[in-house]
């Protein structure tokens, strides 16, 4: 299935074990420019723990510090920072296998989605 998603056109698979969709990008399919999914899963709780009840407007890009870029984000409010932590890594560890570039975990409301790789052109 294919979607858009900005200017990004993003190859989607559903994973089968728990129903969380991880993709690739079409624009980058190799899988490069991606985070350590470690140090992204500390980010990630660190991030939740702050934005697990803002409704929006509380994506934020994670720079690992060796030139690679992920980022997170979300739609709509958890109910509490434990429930956004779960999901956030329940994601991480579904979507690592494989050398997904990110996942998208939804339900009760709530769109979060982690970018592992940077939004680039390979060929820039």
């Amino acid at each position: 299935m294919f979607a858009a998603r900005g200017l990004a056109t993003l190859v989607m698979l559903a994973t089968t074990a728990l129903g969380i969709p991880c993709y690739k990008h079409a624009r980058d399919p190799t899988g490069k420019n991606c985070v350590d999914l470690n140090k992204f899963g500390q980010f990630a709780s660190d991030w939740c723990a702050d934005n697990f009840n803002t409704s929006s407007g509380d994506w934020q890009m994670y720079p690992d510090g060796e030139g690679n870029t992920g980022s997170i984000g979300k739609l709509g409010q958890f109910n509490d920072s434990a429930s956004c932590k779960a999901a956030a890594q329940e994601s991480i560890d579904t979507c690592k296998a494989g050398g997904w570039d990110g996942a998208v975990w939804s339900a009760d409301g709530v769109n979060l989605n982690l970018n592992f790789c940077a939004w680039v052109d390979p060929s820039a």
